[in-house]
């Protein structure tokens, strides 16, 4: 290749990302997942599994609280896991570290990147008035004989809306 050609790649490179980077962040700060669905659907999955449940609103998004047996769970929507990560580790001061859930894969870290492009995309389609699911990050937090659980809240999807 040319260095003609590989300067005119590049400078299409730069002005693609200089247009598009902007474009998709405006989207994601005008549209966030939907909580509300995503609770309830929590809220319903584990009241199958026998749990009662208790959806409670705080001041950085809905927690799902559930018990069964000497089960306590915590769980809510992990998309912000990155930046509420010591808020979530506030509220879950009594159960066993955090764990995230995103696409049946469990682990002490907040989820992969791919979450991330993911939600990015989903954001910008819900400001174009595209309703798309996409696979939940889970913040999950448990305390006591919780065996299974992990399973039972495996491939949950959320939607976004449009902020208000």
């Amino acid at each position: 290749m040319s260095r003609r050609t590989l300067a005119t790649s590049g400078a299409f490179l730069v002005l693609l990302l200089a247009t598009i980077v902007p474009k998709l962040m405006l989207g994601w700060s005008l549209a966030k997942a939907d909580d509300a669905q995503l609770a309830t659907t929590i809220s319903g999955r584990l009241r199958e599994a026998e749990f009662t449940t208790r959806i409670t609103p705080t001041p950085d998004g809905l927690i799902v609280l559930a018990v069964r047996n000497s089960c306590r769970l915590q769980v809510r929507n992990g998309d912000q896991a990155r930046v509420l990560r010591t808020v979530f580790q506030q509220a879950a001061v009594g159960y066993d570290p955090i764990q995230y859930g995103y696409r049946a894969h469990w682990g002490p870290s907040p989820a992969s990147a791919r979450s991330l492009m993911e939600r990015a995309v989903q954001n910008r389609l819900a400001v174009l008035g595209m309703r798309v699911e996409r696979p939940a990050v889970i913040a999950l937090a448990e305390a006591g004989d919780c065996r299974g659980v992990k399973k039972q809240l495996d491939g949950l999807y959320v939607l976004a809306k449009r902020a208000a």
